[in-house]
């Protein structure tokens, strides 16, 4: 009883240190390396949303990997050596990443001044164009935007000519004559947008043209990793605020993707995070008002991640909901397991009671035998058949404190009675020691 009793005790230590170790490992936090490109924005918000989430004690840190280009971080990502990555929806799109959260969208915008002669896209046919660099991205990236958007007017890209500036240059390229019109690329409203708008009205003489792609839905129906960007009038602040009326350009989406193979659950953790966090990154770092969720259609070119869009759907699974099945059918093992255990008990304490039982019975045949004893030698071998018992029972695991006395008792009347006969045989003068046989125990 007592080895079933300690087994017990085993057994509920060993489920109190599962529960603590699954708590402990429930509630560490998870790290996810992300890759950034080293010095921009997206590494000013990531480091913003790491020391944030460190603070708040959120069960997700974020471990940065700075890169060199954005292309760089598709191949960390695809490379395994970061769990996240931002990239751009036309730069080189990982193919094992799917989608957790829109960091910004971005619009290319073409701008050039009222005696140019330049009045839409078809009209760049021959021109030369200045395309703004952007020194945290590869002025390729521009450049396949400004050639997709020429495919769609059938303007080959011989046709056209193309310098690289920066915003510093360009109301002096297009003053010079030196660039007939101008790509520049942002998010609508940006500072850099604002300045290249800024630039383009000088060097006009404030009679500058926005050059409208009305065609950017189609091109993105035909090339997903593009879309359409509206640009709202007045967008750009001045003396005349600037465009005057409302128009689409083409752009890109930047993204927050994760591995495909990271877990649901993790990802939509993420997902909940991020953006509970953004009012307060945004305070550091501005650009972090502009994370969106993203649209969870389900045949999108660009996927969204499960896990982000079954939060984002309000699908996601609570702890419960995710382990509820587990928690049933531990109960009803446990619940099995200390039934089979209990019964075990009791049919062990039943026998041990049973063989107490058995030994008292032998020890008052015992008793009676001694008390018609006709040798002392007989008294002998029943004094140590029951000191043997005795020996026995004491040594039986699992024997309960009542039937230890009834049996002490009984050893004690028979320790008596066979000290008595004792006596009375001694005492008479016809007392015989020769044994007599007795049945073995």
């Amino acid at each position: 009883m007592r080895r079933l009793v300690l087994l017990s005790i085993a057994g509920a230590l060993a489920l109190a240190a599962a529960i603590v170790l699954f708590t402990y490992l429930y509630e560490r936090p998870t790290i996810l390396r992300v890759a950034v490109v080293r010095g921009s924005e997206d590494q000013e918000i990531m480091t913003a949303a790491a020391q944030d989430f460190v603070h708040e004690r959120e069960t997700i840190h974020l471990s940065l990997v700075p890169v060199d280009s954005l292309a760089a971080t598709a191949t960390a990502l695809e490379h395994g050596r970061a769990d996240l990555a931002i990239v751009r929806s036309d730069v080189e799109m990982p193919t094992n990443g799917q989608t957790v959260l829109i960091m910004r969208k971005s619009a290319g915008l073409f701008l050039t001044s009222s005696g140019s002669g330049i009045g839409s896209v078809a009209d760049l046919r021959g021109k030369k164009i200045g395309i703004v660099h952007d020194p945290m991205l590869s002025h390729a990236a521009n450049l396949n935007l400004l050639n997709t958007t020429l495919a769609q007017y059938d303007i080959p890209e011989s046709a056209v000519g193309t310098v690289a500036l920066s915003i510093e240059q360009i109301e002096k390229a297009l003053t010079n004559k030196e660039v007939d019109a101008v790509l520049a690329f942002g998010m609508p409203g940006s500072d850099k947008l604002s300045e290249a708008v800024a630039a383009v009205t000088r060097a006009s003489g404030g009679k500058i043209i926005f050059i409208s792609v009305p065609e950017a839905e189609g091109i993105a129906q035909r090339s997903p990793n593009y879309e359409s960007v509206e640009i709202v009038r007045g967008l750009f602040p001045g003396i005349a605020p600037q465009p005057t009326k409302s128009f689409h350009t083409l752009g890109v989406s930047t993204r927050l993707v994760a591995r495909s193979t990271l877990s649901d659950t993790v990802v939509g953790d993420l997902t909940r995070i991020l953006l509970a966090a953004r009012p307060r990154i945004a305070l550091r770092v501005p650009v972090a008002a502009r994370i969106v969720a993203p649209e969870t259609d389900k045949g999108a070119v660009l996927p969204v991640h499960p896990g982000a869009a079954a939060y984002l759907d309000d699908e996601a699974e609570s702890f419960f909901d995710k382990y509820s099945d587990a928690f049933y059918i531990g109960a009803m093992i446990l619940s099995v397991f200390g039934s089979a255990i209990a019964a075990l008990a009791s049919r062990v304490s039943q026998m041990q009671r049973e063989g107490t039982g058995e030994a008292i019975r032998r020890l008052l045949d015992i008793l009676r035998e001694a008390r018609e004893a006709d040798h002392t030698s007989e008294l002998d071998l029943l004094e140590r058949e029951a000191d043997v018992i005795l020996a026995q029972s004491l040594s039986a695991k699992g024997s309960s404190g009542p039937d230890l006395g009834a049996l002490s008792l009984a050893v004690d009347q028979v320790r008596h009675a066979i000290e008595e006969r004792r006596k009375v045989l001694l005492a008479s003068p016809k007392a015989v020691f020769e044994p007599r046989l007795i049945p073995k125990i």
